[in-house]
C-alpha cells in the first residue's frame, strides 16, 4: 500500500491527543497532593481500555464486525472527543464522578481509533511504515508542545477536537476490512469458536516484553515530576529531544530495505537506555530535572515509536490479523504503564525497590522476551490448511503454483529452492542445512525474492500465491 499524507497527520492527531491529556502536568503527580482526580481517570481510562482490549482479541470471530465500515470509527470519534470534555473540563465545577465516566468512554473509544490506524500502518511496506510512524510522532510533538503555550481553554477545545480529526482523517477504509481479515477465518476453526486465531499462535512472548518495558516506565514517570513540567527550562530540551528522536526515525526509514528483518532486535537495543535512565534516577534523584527529564523523555519517545513499528511488523509478517496484533500491543503498553505506576505510587518515598525490581524485569526482557524467531524469512509460511484452500480455489498442486510464482518472478534456481522451502512450512535453519549455505546468505536470498515479487506483506504473498503471477 503506497504512503498517504492522511497516515501521517491522523495519527498524529491521536497521539497528540494522548500527549495533551495523560502527559499534562497534573496527569501524573509525583506527590499526589493536588491534581489526584486526574490520576485516577487516566487509571480508570486505562483499565478500561485494557479490559476493552482483551475483550476484543478473546472474542475477535465477533468483535473484528465492528471495525469493517466508517460509521465505526466516526462514532468512536465522536464518543472519545464527549470524553475527553467531561475528564478535562477546565475548572472544578465538575463532579469527580463525570470525570471519572469521560475517562472509561476515552478508554473504550480509543481502542477503535488505535485499531483502525494500526491496520492501515501494517499494510505499508516495512520503509514507508518507518517513514510514516516518525513523522507522525514528529508532528504530534510540535502539536503537543505548540499547545502547551496556549490559554487554558484553547487546550481545552484543541483536546476535544483532536480525537475528531484523528478519525476523519482516515482513508475512505475500504481496504481496512480485508487488513482485519474479516473474511479470512481459519478453515480449521469451527464457527463455534470466540476467537479467530487460537491462543497458541499469538505473540504472546513479545507482548509480555512491551508490558515490561512499560512497566519499567511507567514508574519513571512518576518519579520524575519534570517530564510532565510545562516549565520553559525543561520543556525545551524535551521539545528538541522528542522531535530529535522522531528525525531519526524518519531518517532509519529512508534506508529501510523492502526486505527487513523482524525489529525484535531493535526493540530490545533501547532496554539498556532506559536501564541507563532509572540507574541516573535512583542515583541523582530530582537534583538535575534537565538532564533526567530529558532522559525519560528520551526513552519515552523511543518506545513508542518502535513499539508501534514493532506491531505493524508483526501484523505484516505473521498469521495474526492486524486488529489483534494491536489489540494485544496497545494493551500491554496500557497495562504495563499502569502497574508501573501503581508500584512506584505505592513506594513513593523510597526509589530503591522500584529500580531493583525494575533492572532485573529488563534483564529478563533482554534475555528471553525479544529472542528471534528460528528463521530469517520475515513472513510466515502459508499454513497447510491454507494450502489446501488454494489447492481446492484454484484446482492446481501447490507445487504448481510455486513454480509458475518463480518463473513469473524471474527468480534464480537456488532462490527458487529456498522459495519452495519456505512455502513449504521450512525456517531458516532447516534450509541452511539443508542447501549447506550459510544464516546470511539465506538471508540475502530471501531479501531478493521479496524484491523480484514485489510484496510487503504476508497478505500480499499469500494473495500472489492464490493468484500464480
Amino acid at each position: 500500500m503506497s504512503f498517504r499524507t492522511t497516515q501521517v497527520f491522523g495519527l498524529c492527531f491521536y497521539l497528540a491527543w494522548m500527549y495533551l491529556v495523560f502527559n499534562g502536568t497534573l496527569s501524573i503527580n509525583v506527590d499526589l497532593r493536588s491534581g489526584h482526580t486526574l490520576l485516577w481517570v487516566h487509571v480508570i481510562s486505562s483499565v478500561v481500555g485494557v479490559v476493552t482490549y482483551a475483550g476484543i482479541v478473546a472474542f475477535s470471530r465477533r468483535t473484528v464486525r465492528q471495525f469493517a465500515t466508517r460509521r465505526a470509527l466516526i462514532i468512536a470519534g465522536v464518543v472519545m472527543a464527549a470524553g475527553t470534555a467531561m475528564s478535562v473540563w477546565p475548572g472544578a465545577e465538575i463532579p469527580d464522578v463525570v470525570r471519572y465516566a469521560g475517562g472509561a468512554l476515552t478508554g473504550v473509544s480509543s481502542c477503535w481509533v488505535i485499531v483502525y490506524w494500526g491496520s492501515l500502518f501494517s499494510s505499508l511496506e516495512p520503509r514507508n511504515m518507518v517513514l510514516a510512524t516518525g513523522a507522525s510522532f514528529f508532528f504530534a510533538f510540535l502539536v503537543y508542545y505548540g499547545v502547551l503555550q496556549l490559554p487554558e481553554y484553547v487546550v481545552f477545545a484543541v483536546q476535544v477536537l483532536l480525537p475528531l480529526a484523528a478519525t476523519l482523517l482516515l482513508p475512505q477504509p475500504a481496504n481496512v476490512s480485508s487488513m482485519l481479515a474479516a473474511q479470512q477465518e481459519p478453515a480449521v476453526m469451527p464457527n463455534e469458536q470466540a476467537m479467530i486465531v487460537p491462543a497458541r499462535r499469538l505473540p504472546w512472548r513479545i507482548m509480555l516484553g512491551i508490558l515490561v518495558v512499560m512497566f519499567v516506565y511507567g514508574g519513571v514517570r512518576v518519579y520524575v515530576g519534570s517530564v510532565d513540567s510545562q516549565d520553559a527550562a525543561v520543556l525545551a530540551p524535551t521539545l528538541l529531544m522528542s522531535l530529535g528522536i522522531s528525525i531519526l526515525a524518519v531518517a532509519w526509514g529512508a534506508f529501510f530495505t523492502k526486505g527487513s528483518a523482524s525489529l525484535g532486535n531493535i526493540y530490545k537495543m533501547a532496554l539498556p537506555f532506559l536501564a541507563t535512565t532509572l540507574l541516573v534516577l535512583v542515583i541523582f534523584g530530582r537534583e538535575s530535572p534537565i538532564v533526567i527529564g530529558s532522559l525519560a523523555t528520551a526513552c519515552n519517545v523511543t518506545i513508542e515509536i518502535l513499539s508501534w513499528i514493532l506491531m505493524a511488523d508483526l501484523a505484516r509478517t505473521k498469521r495474526v490479523p492486524a486488529f489483534i496484533v494491536f489489540a494485544m500491543g496497545r494493551g500491554a503498553v496500557q497495562l504495563g504503564m499502569l502497574l508501573g505506576q501503581l508500584f512506584a505510587i505505592a513506594c513513593l518515598d523510597e526509589r530503591a525497590p522500584f529500580a531493583i525490581v525494575s533492572i532485573f524485569v529488563l534483564m529478563i526482557a533482554a534475555g528471553f522476551l525479544f529472542e528471534s524467531e528460528d528463521t530469517e524469512l520475515v513472513f510466515e509460511a502459508p499454513s497447510p490448511e491454507e494450502r489446501e484452500a488454494m489447492e481446492e480455489r484454484t484446482g492446481t498442486s501447490f507445487d504448481a503454483r510455486l513454480d509458475e510464482v518463480a518463473k513469473n518472478a524471474q527468480l534464480t534456481a537456488r532462490e527458487t529452492e529456498i522459495f519452495k522451502l519456505w512455502a513449504t512450512g521450512h525456517g531458516s535453519k532447516y534450509i541452511q542445512e539443508n542447501l549447506v549455505i550459510s544464516p546470511a546468505t539465506v538471508k540475502t536470498h530471501v531479501r531478493h525474492i521479496y524484491e523480484k515479487c514485489d510484496v510487503h506483506s504476508r497478505a500480499e504473498i499469500i494473495a500472489l500465491l492464490e493468484a500464480g503471477e
